[in-house]
This record gives structure tokens, C-alpha cells and sequence, in this order.
């Protein structure tokens, strides 16, 4: 092969990947943005995921308002772990204003789904030692 051919073939080659990364970051990034906004749907341990990124910082900038909404729309369809961690900001007041009704609500709902955690902290609640049992 010709050393122009060689050129124009790398170069062809080259304009190929672009545009196939391109089209694949349109295709499948715009989509992971969607899923996220709620376009296509995300799982409620996705939104789960998504609350406890926001409230530790891990890979987003700490937002405590924004892991309690995640929180807050997993806990809704039935995520035991996202009942029992909004009930913990709702006790606490983390990301959302103090409700100890609401707080005992998800967290009696991530008991009952069998949430150790959840457990120990309405025993806590209620005065009781865990030696007791």
C-alpha cells in the first residue's frame, strides 16, 4: 500500500471510531441520562443507588435534599433499605425537616420486610436493649 493510501485508509479508519463513539455516546448516554430523569423507568434499587450517591458524595457533589428524594421514591415501591434510611433522615432531620411520624412509618414498613437495621433502630426508639430478646 501507498503511503498516501496508508493515510487516507487510517484516516478513514479514524473518522469511523469517532463517529461510532459518537453515536454510541448519544445513543446509550442520552438514554442513561433518561433513566435517570425518568423517561424510561429506573429500578427502585436504582433509585436507591442513586440516594446514597448523593448522600455520601460518591461520584456527585454531597446533596442531602437530593438522596432523601431517591430515597424517598425507592421507599415508595417497597425498597426495605430506602424505607429504613429515610426513616433515619427523618429521624435526624438529614436532608429533609425532622418527622418522627413519618420516620416510624418507614421504618416500622422496612421492619416488617425484615430490615435488621430498621429493627434495631425502632427498638432503640423505644427504650428497649437488644440484650433483652
Amino acid at each position: 500500500m501507498e503511503k498516501s493510501s496508508l493515510k487516507k485508509f487510517l484516516y478513514i479508519v479514524v473518522v469511523a471510531i469517532v463517529g461510532i463513539a459518537a453515536v454510541a455516546l448519544f445513543v446509550y448516554g442520552g438514554r442513561a441520562w433518561r433513566h435517570v430523569d425518568g423517561e424510561y423507568g429506573i429500578t427502585a434499587n436504582g433509585q436507591y443507588e442513586l440516594g446514597k450517591r448523593y448522600g455520601s458524595g460518591d461520584g456527585v457533589n454531597v446533596d442531602k435534599a437530593e438522596a432523601v428524594k431517591w430515597y424517598r421514591k425507592a421507599a415508595e415501591r417497597g425498597h426495605a433499605e430506602a424505607q429504613r434510611d429515610l426513616g433515619i433522615c427523618c429521624i435526624f432531620g438529614i436532608g429533609t425537616d425532622g418527622n418522627k411520624e413519618e420516620a416510624l412509618k418507614w421504618l416500622v414498613k422496612a421492619a416488617e420486610q425484615g430490615d435488621e437495621m430498621a429493627k434495631d433502630v425502632l427498638r432503640q426508639l423505644n427504650g428497649e436493649d437488644d440484650e433483652e430478646e
